[in-house]
């Protein structure tokens, strides 16, 4: 803004000096006093504000194309760096993944081994008994017969035990 109006200022001194030079060209004769030619003048400035309106306009011009430019630069890097973090995103959306199947293969591995041990457990009560308490009755009375056995107060089968362990 203050470019055009310095520019407009210039012109209007350049101007103003024409028209003092030749109101002192024509004055020199002492005759006559000198006019001011007011249209001449008039035409001039509007000249000058012509000028540096389309200056202006010029100038707009060029700022909208730089502006322009400098927001398709901005919106590539912003596009780029959307694509580079979904990438990433992507990639770590797969480790977990793996991780996540290696973790499911150990839980299967081990619930596995686990559904051997009960099962091994399970065969082993019935070899016993269809219930724990019938199995208990069991082991008490054919592998160690010599332990009376009182299924209404269990708590004593276990005193009696350990008297007789602590008697050997």
């Amino acid at each position: 803004m203050s470019d055009i109006t310095t520019s407009m200022e210039e012109e209007l001194r350049k101007a103003t000096e024409k028209l003092a030079q030749d109101r002192r060209s024509k004055g020199q004769n002492g005759k006559t006093r000198p006019r001011y030619d007011f249209i001449r003048l008039g035409s001039e400035i509007a000249r000058a504000m012509v000028e540096t309106a389309e200056e202006q306009v010029r100038q707009a011009e060029s700022a909208a194309v730089a502006t322009r430019e400098h927001a398709e630069q901005l919106a590539a890097a912003l596009v780029k760096s959307a694509i580079d973090t979904a990438a990433l995103r992507v990639d770590q959306a797969k480790r977990i993944l793996e991780e996540a199947h290696s973790y499911a293969s150990d839980l299967r591995v081990q619930v596995e081994s686990k559904e051997r041990e009960l099962t091994e457990m399970g065969h082993r009560l019935e070899a016993f008994g269809g219930t724990l308490r019938e199995a208990h009755v069991k082991f008490c009375t054919e592998v160690m017969p010599s332990a009376p056995l009182d299924l209404k107060h269990p708590e004593a089968n276990h005193q009696q035990k350990h008297e007789q362990d602590s008697g050997q």
